[in-house]
């Protein structure tokens, strides 16, 4: 039997939630008198937001996977869906074709770019301006500094060889979608867990060094939860403060967020020892 450190606990074994991180009580399609997972503010009716956006998960997904729901205002749902669509765009062009995790992301990618797939004026007059832009700012990528590249995404020497482009995806955009992955998924994951103002989360786009020390703290202390083949999030959080908690989330076998909750106070020293 695996030894745990003491003051941790795995918070996916609790009364409602199955061993593997599952959930039954949280997937209810519509919130009432209760507050937005993302601004925290407080509304008679909420829209349900999918913490891992239905496009997002790939045709290999199994079709009885119940989709992880919180609750969400309509503002944020907007601004979160905006974020999501551009990034599925981006990302999605630069996933393999052929790899079960990210079967069809791809197609889903070029589609939303494709004024063909759609008879409405007003966009396929917008999927023509997004193309256009997405073809202007791509780059070659042998002329991209290798460091510049998310992890995950890099070219292979096959790759730069033959001339490969590679697509510019602002870091802002991933901590942003980090942060709403990490607020739905304590949602969720934590019988209705919000992570209050007190709190911080920090998203790192992987770096190796963070991502083996990630691996190895959620192995021994948390749990993992897959939802299907193309997403997995690792949580692990001690047991004296609830809502502090370290994350990891896979997303196509290929992106990698890793994301820290800490107290503010506790994130204020540590931007200040960095200076």
């Amino acid at each position: 039997m695996r030894r745990r450190r003491p003051g941790l606990r795995r918070s996916c074994n609790r009364k409602g939630y199955n061993g593997v991180g599952g959930q039954k009580n949280f997937m209810a399609r519509s919130f009432r008198r209760t507050r937005c997972v993302h601004c925290l503010s407080y509304f008679e009716q909420l829209s349900s937001d999918h913490v891992f956006p239905k496009s997002w998960y790939p045709r290999s997904t199994p079709p009885n996977l119940e989709k992880w729901q919180a609750p969400s205002c309509v503002k944020c749902n907007q601004e979160q869906g905006r974020n999501e669509n551009e990034l599925l765009i981006r990302l999605g062009l630069c996933v393999g074709t052929d790899r079960v995790a990210s079967l069809g992301v791809s197609d889903k990618a070029l589609k939303a770019i494709d004024p063909s797939m759609t008879d409405d004026p007003v966009e396929k007059h917008s999927r023509i301006l997004k193309r256009n832009q997405i073809l202007t700012e791509m780059r070659v990528a042998s002329d991209v500094p290798p460091q510049t590249f998310v992890a995950g995404f890099e070219p292979s020497p096959r790759d730069l060889a033959s001339g490969r482009h590679a697509m510019p995806v602002a870091v802002a955009r991933l901590k942003m979608l980090g942060r709403k992955l990490v607020r739905g998924a304590t949602y969720v994951l934590n019988e209705g867990l919000y992570i209050e103002e007190d709190h911080t989360i920090t998203v790192l786009v992987e770096n190796r060094l963070g991502a083996s020390y990630a691996k190895t703290f959620i192995d021994q202390y948390g749990e993992r939860s897959h939802r299907g083949p193309g997403i997995m999030i690792g949580q692990a959080r001690p047991a004296e403060d609830r809502q502090s908690a370290l994350f990891e989330i896979l997303i196509w076998g290929t992106l990698a967020l890793h994301a820290t909750v800490t107290d503010a106070l506790t994130a204020a020293d540590d931007e200040q020892n960095e200076l």
